[in-house]
């Protein structure tokens, strides 16, 4: 899966305590961990922005281009390291603000870990145990910063705990036996009961022990198309049954499916089942007069 031996090295890393505060745009060659213990922060990762709440983590990883902007007093723990073994890693560097083009420095850039197979690790998140992570960070950081042989290794090996936390929340390794898409049996009948109420793809894959993008990847394999159009394909198959069925009204059997309105559900409906519910409803009702038998009396005697 990993196209070189995991084996953390730390780079840079400090307790950054700062007034308001910009970098410029930039990318890396190594990854950026930090954590936003204290004060308001915006992250720009790709031209995508992130208003960063108080406790949340920050992954930037390598050849993202990125801003980041403290708006008021901060406290930003920060940690530069490399995840994959690299010869010329103790030549590598934390890139400079303005650097965009890291073609001449190819040879330091690390893999990304959102380029592996099922692992979708977001650049903005709150750890699944975030004491743990949290403090596993800061004695990362600390024992850096002491500067000696075996303090160096002590980091390294918080470095680790660091990865496969992330790995156990953001990716499938810790639980191959999900990579069997016949594990999503459940989804159908889960779907089916709760038809009335929201349901979001990153709601199924924490359900699943997957990460979104992961567990898309699955539910694909197992069903055929995306969870979105699944779900909408249920929500429209138990709209049918109620039209058949019952004498309830549009505005009704949108509520009892799922969509947000009348207006949304026969949109759906209708790009679905190629007719409007109303005319849905008024075929099925033909259809079953066409079919009963005709209520003939019984012949007189002679």
């Amino acid at each position: 899966m990993f196209p070189a031996p995991v084996v953390p090295y730390i780079r840079m890393a400090d307790y950054a305590v700062r007034t308001p505060w910009r970098t410029g745009e930039r990318r890396l060659l190594d990854y950026l961990l930090v954590y936003f213990q204290a004060g308001t922060c915006t992250v720009t990762i790709n031209q995508q922005s992130y208003d960063v709440p108080e406790g949340s983590f920050c992954l930037i990883q390598p050849n993202e281009l990125h801003t980041l902007h403290g708006k008021s007093n901060t406290i930003t723990p920060f940690a530069h390291f490399d995840v994959f073994y690299n010869p010329l890693r103790e030549e590598s560097f934390v890139t400079h603000s303005m650097t965009t083009r890291l073609d001449a420095y190819a040879s330091f850039l690390q893999p990304r870990l959102n380029d592996m197979d099922g692992v979708s690790i977001p650049s903005v998140f709150v750890p699944t145990d975030v004491s743990h992570f949290r403090d596993l960070f800061l004695k990362m950081i600390g024992t850096w910063k002491q500067g000696t042989a075996l303090s160096n290794i002590q980091s390294q090996q918080y470095a680790l705990g660091l990865l496969v936390t992330l790995l156990q929340q953001f990716s499938p390794l810790a639980h191959p036996q999900i990579q069997n898409p016949e594990s999503l049996n459940w989804v159908t009948a889960y779907c089916a009961f709760h038809l009335r109420e929201p349901i979001s793809v990153a709601d199924l894959a924490m359900r699943s022990h997957m990460s979104p993008s992961y567990f898309s990847l699955v539910f694909r394999k197992r069903f055929g198309m995306s969870p979105h159009q699944y779900i909408l394909h249920l929500r429209v198959q138990r709209a049918q049954e109620l039209l058949e069925e019952t004498q309830e009204s549009l505005l009704n059997i949108a509520a009892a499916c799922g969509f947000a309105d009348v207006h949304h559900f026969s949109k759906v409906f209708s790009r679905r089942s190629k007719c409007t519910p109303s005319a849905y409803r008024a075929h099925h009702r033909q259809l079953v007069a066409s079919t009963q038998i005709p209520n003939i009396p019984p012949r007189e005697r002679v």
